[in-house]
């Protein structure tokens, strides 16, 4: 889906919906993942990060009504001139939370089963595929359940395999669906020697250290480099906001920023962009 024309923004957007792992994903102590993501797109499209702490799949499902609204079914056009370069669907460490240990905890119960969850995500899913026709889908993450009573990475598994059904079963050619699994990327260094080696992924055993973030960035940056199905995500395939600096005749400044010229600056094909 493109966003560029006369009315739209001059740069691609690119969506990160999720909970407190994304809410944090621009976290400056830690270098978030949504902050290498930025690095990466700089000058070709910006996040916008919708993140929220504590929040599951059953929350985000109805939110999702307010953040996706259905387009009117009397015409193809979205509800409004937004259309994402992508977006990140990244639920699932509440969700796989215990909530047999909401009261001891003093805490509302987060988790919910496994059945649920496919079905609010695939509900997600239905809403964003409006904005976007390219998701990654994160699965949550490794826990230190000494840390956090309530997780166990028992069930962080069984989460996972919620999203891998997720895109083996998706059959709808209007979006690609992209899985990012995280625990299998954080335990792959897991040994018996050494088996909390996957501690160095978080900060207080629950969320990224930097070294988590760089986990979850590079497994983003990697799918979009090595897949050809891909390739329009990639960067050098974007087209800048507006000239490079040298690019504009001093004598001439005023050309460089009329609707005309943006609009074949953005027309010219990637191979020939700057």
């Amino acid at each position: 889906m493109s966003s560029t024309s006369s009315s739209s923004p001059l740069r691609s957007s690119i969506l990160l919906f999720g909970d407190s792992i994304t809410q944090y994903a621009h976290d400056p102590v830690y270098e978030g993942w949504g902050t290498i993501i930025q690095h990466y797109y700089q000058r070709k499209a910006d996040i916008i990060n919708r993140g929220y702490s504590g929040y599951n799949t059953r929350m985000a499902k109805y939110m999702s009504n307010i953040l996706f609204p259905t387009k009117d079914t009397t015409t193809t056009t979205p509800p409004s001139n937004t259309t994402y370069l992508f977006g990140t669907l990244f639920f699932g460490a509440n969700d796989s939370s215990d909530s047999t240990y909401a009261n001891e905890l003093q805490k509302p119960p987060q988790g919910i089963d496994t059945i649920e969850y496919k079905l609010n995500l695939l509900a997600i899913i239905n809403k964003m595929k409006q904005y976007t026709n390219t998701i990654f889908l994160i699965s949550p993450p490794p826990v230190n359940n000494t840390l956090w009573k309530d997780r166990h990475n028992d069930r962080v598994q069984e989460y996972t395999k919620v999203c891998q059904t997720i895109v083996q079963e998706n059959n709808d050619l209007s979006i690609k669906i992209i899985h990012i699994n995280l625990y299998e990327r954080m335990m792959v260094n897991t040994n018996t020697n050494d088996p909390t080696n996957y501690y160095q992924y978080l900060n207080d055993g629950l969320h990224f250290s930097k070294e988590g973030n760089q986990c979850l960035a590079n497994a983003i940056i990697e799918c979009i480099e090595k897949s050809e199905s891909l390739s329009s995500l990639l960067p050098d395939n974007l087209p800048l906001d507006f000239d490079i600096w040298r690019d504009i005749n001093p004598d001439e400044v005023e050309k460089y920023f009329t609707i005309e010229h943006i609009n074949k600056l953005h027309s010219i094909p990637a191979p020939f962009r700057k």
